[in-house]
């Protein structure tokens, strides 16, 4: 791996992914409601511990499908934030209170956005190693 920025990215991935499907598991505990409301968290949490580990090991493939997992997770947790501040009066299922839960949907979506632009610039190292 010849980026530090790609390795910043694929280990936030790796460590964001893992630590999603414990807080999603935790946020849904006792009340885990229709399956479509937490499967989307599930399924970008393993791609993101994938896409970060084979990018870890060199795979050029998953760096391209890091990015778009970033892309994708960034949509999901912008979406899922801006239902939160919409609703910050409402309750919510689980046994995280709802301000608490709003704050930590947004410092992980700002955390992804960190993951993305790192995974982006990677990019753009790699082309300008590349001889003319």
């Amino acid at each position: 791996m010849r980026s530090r920025y790609l390795k910043i990215s694929a280990w936030v991935a790796v460590v964001f992914g893992i630590f999603l499907v414990f807080g999603e598991t935790r946020r849904n505990w006792g009340d885990w409601g229709h399956w479509t409301s937490y499967a989307l968290d599930y399924l970008f949490a393993g791609m993101l511990v994938l896409f970060g580990y084979l990018s870890l090991q060199g795979r050029s493939l998953a760096r391209i499908l890091l990015v778009a997992t970033w892309m994708l997770t960034i949509a999901l947790f912008t979406y899922s934030f801006m239902g939160h501040i919409r609703n910050l009066d409402a309750t919510t299922n689980g046994p995280i209170p709802h301000l608490e839960l709003t704050i930590w949907i947004g410092s992980l979506d700002a955390i992804a956005l960190i993951g993305l632009v790192c995974g982006l610039i990677s990019f753009r190292q790699g082309r300008s190693s590349i001889p003319r």
